[in-house]
Order: structure tokens, then C-alpha cells, then sequence
């Protein structure tokens, strides 16, 4: 079985001149929370700080093939970001993170996952600027929540990321486009659904996966950002995701005139959503989602989608509770439209306590734990 797992610098100290440490995010099979791994090129040693969304439990096989990598890379060629495939013929179960995307207005009542049940070479290969590949084809299938009764299950979407369209054969977002064209009820520009069609049904069940309007689209990257403009039209959600930072298409100054101008060109390129970083524990990113920055992206009429909410606090602080909870009527909470998280039921339980969760989404809470022990991935211990 082909995966990969992508590597990110985001630290490198020199000592007389060479490197002597560095550190680095990676992410398995572009899905998930990222991991952080810390080098010490003078002992040649390296330390797992935090295990990525999807690496395996027991063996951290994409936190070890990436270790791996960069050890073997001389000191002249420390890449700054790549993306390193391996084969893996190990059953071990992957770490599994909690649901993400959970919206405050587009509410799941429960939980679902989507499971690989097949992974095949087709004997085709793919070539752009990272090199030549296999071309591997994944089949999936949702698990049905089985908290739920038959003909009560929630069927939800699914949100496709763009990476840096380097990674990519050329016209890669039109071979999405016509897949998604070819599979059943999965492009809504070729086949539109009846806006009167419910997003609850069942008291509360969720409805989406149920129409043609089940696919968000996102990227960080603003070449990504453009050529799916080209080939979508904005006919299908996107949401444009910021990070501060210093690469080339991140957002270098969070000041109003910078901040403003990544939102400019979210409008300019189609995308319906900005996805701004949040500050606090445990990830710190950097904050992009303070109220003067909410308030900008709703003026644009845009929808604002931060990430990541992992603790109670951030939700506490980006609805307004505390910290950012003075109103003065132009900068009111709550500071999203809708959230990416980690802790679904951590956010959700927050969402329903304090009435951010309307009806007719469910306002009751399943334990996560249950549902995950259900589905195979805990013991009854």
C-alpha cells in the first residue's frame, strides 16, 4: 500500500556555520492535524514532540519514514518542504482523530467516519515537478454511525484540500472536476440540487451526503486557489485557509492592509470561505481570527472558518465569553461562521450548552469514546 507523508522547516539553527538542529512539521497522507519532529544533527537524534493525525499507533511509521528522510539528507540539501512516498504492508490501525469540520450552523448530530476499504496501482504513472508516481487508487465507504437506528444514520460530505499544484500532474484540478463529474451525485455544477432540499431530516439526522451538494473544497495555496477558480467557477464551496508565515504564498503581514489583501484575493479567486489560524494551546498557531479580522472577512461577504479548536477555552474565547468578549457593535461574537476541530464533543457540548446549537440539529451528545469503541478503534477497557 502506497502513502506518503509531507515534511514542512519551520526551524533550522546553525552552529560555525553548519546546521546544527532543525525542526519540522509533517502530516500523514495529506490528511489531518500535522505532527512535530525536533533533529539534532550534532548527536544524530531526533524526537517525536507530536504524533500527526493518521500516523500508526504502535510503530509512528510516518513519524520514523520522515525521520528517516532527513537524516539521510546532506546538510546542502535540507529541504525546506517535500513530499516523501513509501509502501506500508502493516495492518497496524491508524491513530484516529475525532470528526473535523463541525459547523455552528451546519450542526452533525453524531458521528461518522469514512474507511479506506481498497488501495491498488493501476499500472499508470503521473509526473509534475516532484517527480514521476504510481497513480493509486483509493476506494472508500462510509461507516455508519452505529449509535443510530436503520434509515436514521447521518450521511455527511466531504472536504477535498488542494495541495501546491507542483505536487500535481498538470491539469490535476480538472481531472477532480470530472471525477467528481463521474461519480454518482458528487459534482453539483453538472447535476444542480433543488434548494429546497433539507439539511435535517429525521429529527436532526444529517442530510448531506444524501444530495449533490456534498463537496467543500479548500487549499492554503493561492496557485491552487486560481487554477480552481479557473475550473470551478465558484460553483462550488472553497474555502481559502491563512497561515502566517513566510513561504510563498503565506500571509507575511497580519496588519489590516495585509490581512485585507489575502481576503481580496479569496474574493478576486472565487473562494466563499476564509480559514484563518487561532491562537492557544495545544497547537499555538499563530492568530489570525481576532474580531477586527472576523469583521473584515464578513465585510468582504465572506464566511469565516477558523482552525483548530482543541480545548474549551478556544471555544470559549472565539464565541465571545471571554477575552474577545467585549461587543461594541461592529466587533461581535461569536468570531466564525464555522469551526474545524479536533474534539467534536468537546465542541459540540459547548455549542449545545450555551445555545450556539439550534434546532432542528440534535441537542443531544453522544460520547465520542462509545462511538469510537463501536466502530472497532478502542477496547472495552
Amino acid at each position: 500500500m502506497i502513502h506518503t507523508v509531507t515534511l514542512k522547516q519551520t526551524e533550522c539553527r546553525k552552529r560555525n556555520k553548519k546546521i546544527a538542529a532543525a525542526v519540522y512539521l509533517y502530516q500523514a497522507d495529506n490528511d489531518g492535524e500535522w505532527g512535530n519532529l525536533r533533529f539534532d544533527f550534532e548527536s544524530g537524534t531526533a524526537e517525536i514532540v507530536k504524533l500527526a493525525d493518521w500516523d500508526t499507533v504502535k510503530s509512528n511509521i510516518f513519524a520514523k519514514t520522515a525521520i528517516r528522510f532527513v537524516q539521510g539528507l546532506p546538510e546542502a540539501r535540507l529541504l525546506k518542504s517535500v513530499v516523501v512516498p513509501f509502501e506500508m504492508g502493516i495492518s497496524e490501525k491508524p491513530a484516529l482523530p475525532t470528526s473535523t469540520a463541525k459547523a455552528t450552523k451546519i450542526n452533525p448530530a453524531h458521528t461518522i467516519s469514512l474507511r479506506q476499504t481498497e488501495c491498488r496501482k493501476t499500472g499508470e504513472t503521473i509526473t509534475s515537478l516532484s517527480g514521476t508516481a504510481d497513480i493509486v487508487k483509493y476506494d472508500f465507504g462510509y461507516e455508519i454511525d452505529p449509535v443510530w437506528e436503520a434509515g436514521n444514520k447521518n450521511i455527511p460530505g466531504i472536504y477535498i484540500e488542494f495541495k501546491e499544484p507542483w505536487l500535481n500532474p498538470k491539469g490535476f484540478e480538472q481531472i477532480v472536476y470530472d471525477v467528481l463529474a463521474n461519480t454518482q451525485d458528487m459534482n453539483i455544477i453538472e447535476k444542480p440540487e433543488p434548494e429546497d432540499t433539507p439539511f435535517y431530516i429525521n429529527n436532526g439526522t444529517i442530510n448531506v451526503g444524501n444530495t449533490n451538494g456534498k463537496v467543500i473544497l479548500q487549499t492554503f495555496s493561492l496557485e491552487s486557489l486560481v487554477r480552481v477558480a479557473e475550473v470551478f467557477q465558484g460553483k462550488v464551496p472553497m474555502c481559502f485557509l491563512l497561515w502566517k508565515g513566510t513561504g510563498a504564498t503565506d500571509l507575511t503581514y497580519d496588519d489590516p492592509l495585509g490581512y485585507a489583501s489575502f481576503i481580496n484575493l479569496g474574493v478576486k479567486y472565487k473562494a466563499h470561505f476564509i480559514g484563518p489560524c487561532i491562537a492557544g494551546a495545544p497547537n499555538d498557531y499563530p492568530e489570525l481570527d481576532q474580531p477586527w479580522q472576523d469583521y473584515l472577512i464578513h465585510r468582504a461577504k465572506m464566511k469565516n472558518h477558523p482552525y483548530t479548536f482543541d480545548t474549551y477555552d478556544q471555544m470559549a474565547k472565539y464565541f465571545g465569553q471571554y477575552n474577545f468578549g467585549v461587543a461594541d457593535g461592529m466587533f461581535n461574537p461569536p468570531y466564525l461562521d464555522a469551526l474545524f476541530t479536533n474534539h467534536s464533543d468537546m465542541s459540540i457540548n459547548y455549542m449545545i450548552t450555551h445555545g450556539w446549537r439550534k434546532s432542528p440539529a440534535s441537542q443531544t451528545l453522544v460520547d465520542a469514546r462509545e462511538v469510537l469503541r463501536k466502530l472497532g478503534y478502542l477496547d472495552n477497557n
